[in-house]
Formats: C-alpha cells, structure tokens, sequence
C-alpha cells in the first residue's frame, strides 16, 4: 500500500511535535488486499484489481473550530508496496478531527504528469493521468469482478473511474478528539473500508454492480455521481 504527498505544515513557534496519518484500506472487516476473494453477508465474492484515489487540502480541525492545512494533496494506491502513511512534523494541539476533498483541485487536475519522479502524486506510472483537455486525473478508481460463487463462471466485471471537476467532493469531515505535544508522536488511523460502497444491510446507498458496472465519468454521468456521492462513507477516525 503506498501515499504519495506533498504537505505544507502547520509550525507553532518554538514547539514540536508529530502527527502521523494512517490509511488503513479495508473490505468489512479484513484488511485489503488485490486479487483476493472478499465476501458480503449476502454472499457475493468480490475481487479486486485496483484501489487508487486523490485526497487533497487534508486539515486538522482545531478544538476551537479552526483549522490549519496539513497536506495540499496526497495519493493512495493499494498496487504499489510502500505503506499509507502521511508524516507531519511540527504539529502541536487539541483537534477534534480533520477535513479533506476527494480528488483534485482545478489547478492540481491540470498538473501535467510527472514521468520521472517516483515520489509525486502527480508520476505518470501512477497511471492516474488521462491527459486530456477534458479529462485530466482519475479520482478515484476501482476495478474488479463480483461473483456469485468463488471461483465460478458466473462473474460480473466491473470498472469505476472517477475524474473530473463535477466529481469533486469537497468538505468531508471526520470527528475524533486527539492531541500532539511536545516532542510526541502521534498516530491517527483512518479506515478506508470499501465494503461500505457495496454492500450494507438495507441494501440500499450501495452501488448495484450487476445492475451498473462501468462509468469512465462522462460516459455514464449519473452513475459517476452515484459512485463519488457514497464513496466519502468509506471513511473513518479509529
């Protein structure tokens, strides 16, 4: 698993402390992990080819209800083997949570990609990049196959590819009380738990795979929307 950002650092005058943020891709309960099996309780067998997204201007809200940007963007894979870690340094204070947009500013979706360092958000092999007037970054991106039985001829293939500026969400909120202070270490885990765009007990704010397997943004508009508007509940402070 892997981040890639660039952060911009809140510095407290004469004082230190440290912050590191945790991504921790889930399916349910079980940790996340590329071609392999992972089953809802209404029996359906998901594997998964890809799960990639952008967050970007990632805040830490103050206890008095200010907040300071930490991280102006940051990209996540589950196909590269570096950990989902975001390392902040002179960080000092009480938070009660932190903010963050899914995807790219307009400005960050015109960033040409970079085909020669590894470590930008922005690297071509990331293969991310569209490239185009139109359709510059994928926000999101999540592939794989649905099937009915393990290993079975029934098997629907499916592929979400999520980009553009209308597909931007901004605003996302998580609330837990933490605090940094001098000369500490602090971790805060946040889960990224996909089950929860596919699957809850209602059966009802999840995407029907079977029903609606491939939007590439503007070639299904609607179910693009659909996806991005239940992708933020993937989220959540541990």
């Amino acid at each position: 698993m892997s981040v890639i950002a660039l952060a911009s650092c809140h510095k407290p005058q004469n004082t230190q402390g440290s912050l590191t943020l945790k991504i921790n891709p889930m399916f349910g309960s079980n940790n996340f992990a590329l071609q392999q099996y992972f089953t809802t309780p209404d029996g359906k067998y998901y594997n998964f080819f890809e799960y990639k997204f952008y967050l970007s201007h990632i805040k830490l809200i103050h206890s008095d209800g200010s907040m300071v940007e930490v991280a102006p963007v940051a990209y996540f894979s589950s196909d590269d083997s570096r950990t989902w870690n975001i390392s902040l340094t002179n960080i000092l204070g009480n938070y009660t949570g932190i903010q963050f947009n899914i995807g790219l500013d307009p400005a960050q979706d015109t960033t040409i990609g970079n085909t020669t360092d590894s470590t930008s958000p922005f690297w071509a092999n990331n293969f991310t990049y569209w490239g185009t007037s139109a359709l510059e970054y994928v926000f999101v991106a999540v592939s794989g196959n649905l099937d009915t039985m393990v290993n079975q001829p029934t098997t629907f293939p499916f592929i979400y590819h999520i980009g553009t500026q209308p597909f931007y969400s901004v605003g996302n909120t998580l609330t837990k009380n933490f605090s940094t202070s001098l000369n500490s270490q602090t971790v805060l885990t946040m889960n990224a738990d996909l089950e929860k765009v596919f699957y809850n007990a209602a059966d009802t704010g999840v995407i029907n795979v079977i029903k609606y397997p491939v939007t590439h943004s503007t070639d299904s508009v609607t179910l693009a929307h659909t996806f991005i508007s239940y992708f933020p509940k993937v989220f959540s402070l541990q």
